[in-house]
Protein backbone atom coordinates (compact mmCIF):
# COMPACT_ATOMS: atom_id res chain seq x y z
CA UNK A 1 0.00 0.00 0.00
CA UNK A 2 1.16 3.45 -0.79
CA UNK A 3 1.07 7.19 1.12
CA UNK A 4 -1.80 9.34 0.18
CA UNK A 5 -2.27 12.14 0.82
CA UNK A 6 -5.70 13.18 1.67
CA UNK A 7 -7.29 16.22 -0.55
CA UNK A 8 -9.70 17.17 2.92
CA UNK A 9 -7.19 18.86 4.51
CA UNK A 10 -3.58 17.89 4.88
CA UNK A 11 -3.70 14.78 6.67
CA UNK A 12 -1.39 11.83 5.39
CA UNK A 13 -2.09 8.51 5.11
CA UNK A 14 1.27 5.97 5.76
CA UNK A 15 2.24 2.69 6.67
CA UNK A 16 3.51 2.41 10.94
CA UNK A 17 6.67 0.33 12.12
CA UNK A 18 4.15 -1.25 14.49
CA UNK A 19 7.15 -4.04 15.91
CA UNK A 20 8.92 -0.44 17.38
CA UNK A 21 7.32 -0.27 20.73
CA UNK A 22 7.03 3.72 20.70
CA UNK A 23 4.90 3.30 18.06
CA UNK A 24 3.13 0.26 19.01
CA UNK A 25 2.03 2.37 22.53
CA UNK A 26 0.72 5.26 19.57
CA UNK A 27 -1.70 3.29 17.82
CA UNK A 28 -2.57 1.67 21.19
CA UNK A 29 -3.80 4.91 22.85
CA UNK A 30 -5.58 5.83 19.75
CA UNK A 31 -7.21 2.37 19.70
CA UNK A 32 -8.01 2.14 23.08
CA UNK A 33 -9.56 5.44 23.68
CA UNK A 34 -11.73 4.61 20.28
CA UNK A 35 -12.49 1.22 21.87
CA UNK A 36 -13.63 2.69 24.99
CA UNK A 37 -16.07 4.92 23.43
CA UNK A 38 -17.14 1.59 21.17
CA UNK A 39 -18.01 -0.43 24.18
CA UNK A 40 -19.73 2.44 25.87
CA UNK A 41 -21.87 2.91 22.54
CA UNK A 42 -22.52 -0.69 22.34
CA UNK A 43 -23.36 -1.36 26.35
CA UNK A 44 -19.94 -4.17 26.52
CA UNK A 45 -19.29 -4.53 30.18
CA UNK A 46 -16.19 -7.09 28.87
CA UNK A 47 -15.06 -5.60 25.17
CA UNK A 48 -12.20 -7.46 24.43
CA UNK A 49 -9.82 -4.63 21.72
CA UNK A 50 -9.94 -2.82 25.33
CA UNK A 51 -7.56 -6.04 26.38
CA UNK A 52 -4.96 -5.80 23.49
CA UNK A 53 -1.92 -3.90 24.83
CA UNK A 54 1.18 -2.50 23.06
CA UNK A 55 3.40 -5.33 23.14
CA UNK A 56 0.33 -6.94 21.52
CA UNK A 57 0.27 -4.70 18.66
CA UNK A 58 3.81 -4.77 18.68
CA UNK A 59 3.87 -8.50 18.04
CA UNK A 60 0.98 -8.30 15.67
CA UNK A 61 1.49 -10.42 12.26
CA UNK A 62 -0.92 -7.45 10.36
CA UNK A 63 0.13 -3.69 9.03
CA UNK A 64 -0.80 -0.92 10.58
CA UNK A 65 -1.85 2.67 8.45
CA UNK A 66 -1.99 6.00 10.08
CA UNK A 67 -3.67 8.88 8.99
CA UNK A 68 -1.61 12.01 10.34
CA UNK A 69 -2.12 15.71 10.42
CA UNK A 70 1.30 16.94 10.99
CA UNK A 71 3.13 14.93 14.10
CA UNK A 72 -0.47 14.25 15.67
CA UNK A 73 -1.94 10.31 15.30
CA UNK A 74 -5.58 10.64 14.37
CA UNK A 75 -6.74 6.82 13.04
CA UNK A 76 -5.19 3.77 12.71
CA UNK A 77 -6.63 1.16 10.48
CA UNK A 78 -5.16 -2.73 10.79
CA UNK A 79 -5.27 -5.30 7.93
CA UNK A 80 -4.44 -8.85 7.65
CA UNK A 81 -4.94 -11.07 4.85
CA UNK A 82 -8.59 -12.29 4.58
CA UNK A 83 -9.55 -16.43 4.70
CA UNK A 84 -10.10 -16.29 1.49
CA UNK A 85 -7.10 -15.81 -0.89
CA UNK A 86 -5.87 -12.55 -2.58
CA UNK A 87 -8.80 -10.77 0.38
CA UNK A 88 -8.03 -8.59 2.90
CA UNK A 89 -9.68 -8.41 6.75
CA UNK A 90 -9.98 -4.95 8.12
CA UNK A 91 -8.43 -6.05 11.88
CA UNK A 92 -8.89 -3.11 13.71
CA UNK A 93 -9.59 1.08 12.63
CA UNK A 94 -10.24 3.39 15.28
CA UNK A 95 -10.32 6.84 15.25
CA UNK A 96 -9.18 8.93 18.25
CA UNK A 97 -12.29 10.19 20.08
CA UNK A 98 -11.59 14.15 18.88
CA UNK A 99 -11.48 13.46 15.73
CA UNK A 100 -14.87 11.46 15.08
CA UNK A 101 -17.21 12.64 12.32
CA UNK A 102 -14.12 14.49 10.47
CA UNK A 103 -13.58 11.99 7.48
CA UNK A 104 -10.33 10.25 9.30
CA UNK A 105 -12.49 6.85 9.58
CA UNK A 106 -13.64 6.93 5.97
CA UNK A 107 -10.25 8.02 5.12
CA UNK A 108 -8.68 4.96 5.80
CA UNK A 109 -11.27 2.69 4.82
CA UNK A 110 -11.38 4.57 1.38
CA UNK A 111 -7.59 4.20 1.84
CA UNK A 112 -7.62 0.33 2.39
CA UNK A 113 -10.32 -0.41 -0.49
CA UNK A 114 -8.12 1.68 -3.07
CA UNK A 115 -5.16 -0.03 -2.34
CA UNK A 116 -6.52 -3.87 -2.08
CA UNK A 117 -7.51 -5.67 -5.51
CA UNK A 118 -9.70 -8.23 -3.86
CA UNK A 119 -12.79 -8.74 -1.08
CA UNK A 120 -12.34 -6.58 1.84
CA UNK A 121 -14.16 -7.63 4.95
CA UNK A 122 -14.61 -6.72 8.37
CA UNK A 123 -16.87 -6.89 12.06
CA UNK A 124 -18.31 -4.49 14.41
CA UNK A 125 -20.25 -4.42 16.48
CA UNK A 126 -24.44 -4.05 15.87
CA UNK A 127 -25.10 -1.19 17.84
CA UNK A 128 -22.12 0.68 16.48
CA UNK A 129 -24.57 2.45 14.40
CA UNK A 130 -21.68 5.11 12.96
CA UNK A 131 -18.87 2.25 12.31
CA UNK A 132 -22.03 0.49 10.57
CA UNK A 133 -23.30 3.47 8.82
CA UNK A 134 -19.79 4.35 7.57
CA UNK A 135 -19.09 0.74 6.42
CA UNK A 136 -22.75 0.57 4.43
CA UNK A 137 -21.94 4.08 2.96
CA UNK A 138 -18.59 2.94 1.62
CA UNK A 139 -20.52 -0.25 -0.16
CA UNK A 140 -20.13 -2.97 2.09
CA UNK A 141 -22.77 -5.36 2.80
CA UNK A 142 -23.91 -7.33 5.72
CA UNK A 143 -22.39 -11.06 5.29
CA UNK A 144 -23.41 -12.57 8.95
CA UNK A 145 -24.38 -12.11 12.06
CA UNK A 146 -23.46 -13.68 15.33
CA UNK A 147 -23.10 -13.01 19.33
CA UNK A 148 -19.92 -13.42 20.57
CA UNK A 149 -19.05 -15.39 24.06
CA UNK A 150 -18.65 -12.17 25.92
CA UNK A 151 -22.68 -11.64 24.38
CA UNK A 152 -21.70 -8.72 22.18
CA UNK A 153 -24.10 -8.90 19.02
CA UNK A 154 -21.81 -8.10 15.74
CA UNK A 155 -22.38 -7.97 12.22
CA UNK A 156 -19.67 -9.25 8.87
CA UNK A 157 -19.35 -6.90 6.40
CA UNK A 158 -17.77 -7.51 2.61
CA UNK A 159 -16.90 -5.01 -0.14
CA UNK A 160 -16.40 -6.75 -3.47
CA UNK A 161 -16.80 -4.01 -5.79
CA UNK A 162 -14.67 -0.95 -6.71
CA UNK A 163 -14.54 2.79 -5.76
Amino acid sequence: MRVNQDQRDDRVIRRLDHPVLAVAVRIQAVLHAAYLREAELIGAADFPPLRRSAADIAQSAGTFYGSFRGPELLGVVEVERGAREGSTTIASLGVDPPWFGQGVGSSLVEFVLASCAGAVSVATGCANRPALGLYQRLGFGIVASEVTAEGIAIVHLEYSGRL
